[in-house]
Order: C-alpha cells, then structure tokens, then sequence
C-alpha cells in the first residue's frame, strides 16, 4: 500500500525491511527534503536533505556503517 507524505509524496518501504508489519522504514521525496519514518510511529517524521539521505545510504551500502539486528 503506498500512502502520502506531507505535501502529497508517496511513502515507499526499505527493501531492506522486507516486511509488511509495523516496523519497517519508510522514506518520500517532497520537494527539497527527503522524509524519513517508522512504520509504527508514522506521525514522526525526520526531514533531512537529498544530499545528506544519498551519504548515508552509500555509507550503509559501502560498509561504513555496520547495521546490527
């Protein structure tokens, strides 16, 4: 299901969430800012900028920062 950030973007899930349950992390472009949100808390929002979203995912996919389960 994709449902609407504020200002009418679209939510999509992390493929790395793989899950249809309420802990998966959401993220939509709206204008300027990309948002970011649990799927068990989606009235929390975090905004961050494009350039700051694209380092973090290349940190995440180069290794640089370890994701722990």
């Amino acid at each position: 299901m994709v449902r609407e950030s504020e200002g009418g973007g679209a939510w999509r899930k992390s493929s790395f969430s793989g899950c249809e349950g309420p802990n998966c992390v959401e993220a939509a472009r709206q204008g300027g800012v990309v948002q970011l949100r649990e799927g068990d808390a989606p009235a929390t929002i975090l905004h961050v900028s494009p350039e700051s979203f694209e380092g973090f995912v290349g940190s995440l996919k180069n290794g640089r920062i370890v994701v722990r389960s």
